[in-house]
């Protein structure tokens, strides 16, 4: 084992060696050249901020076709809703939460938020208009 070990450091520094002979031969035929660390930096710096800003602009995201908005009219909500005559308030409490799970504010795009909010208002307003009516049954 320890003859191993001696063979292997003896092979690893004639390797080091050799590195070492072929650096200072190659060096030789090498001119200093000067270069600025930091102007090399702000140069690749520069040329890839110009890289960046034409990818966007060329390779822009397709902007889908807008969808129309979620209607905010009440009789639209209503349909939407599908509430009808003689629904308890189980299931009233059940469509109450389905329509938020769809329409609530915090589950859609920041640009409709106003707009969910104003959906869930109406669709609440609707729901307890028909929990207080008498509309509803218990079960």
């Amino acid at each position: 084992m320890q003859a191993q070990r001696r063979k292997n450091h003896a092979d690893f520094a004639s390797i080091l060696s050799e590195i070492e002979r072929q650096s200072a031969e190659s060096s030789e035929n090498l001119r200093p050249v000067s270069f600025d660390f930091l102007d090399g930096l702000l140069h690749l710096a520069a040329t890839h901020a110009v890289d960046r800003r034409s990818d966007s602009i060329l390779f822009e995201p397709e902007i889908e076709a807008e969808s129309p908005l979620p209607s905010t009219d009440p009789d639209e909500i209503a349909r939407e809703l599908r509430l009808s005559s003689g629904m308890s308030s189980a299931e009233l409490a059940q469509i109450r939460r389905r329509f938020a799970a769809l329409n609530h504010p915090d589950r859609v795009a920041p640009h409709l938020r106003e707009r969910a909010s104003d959906r869930m208002k109406i669709a609440n307003a609707l729901i307890d208009r028909a929990l207080a009516g008498g509309i509803s049954r218990e079960i």
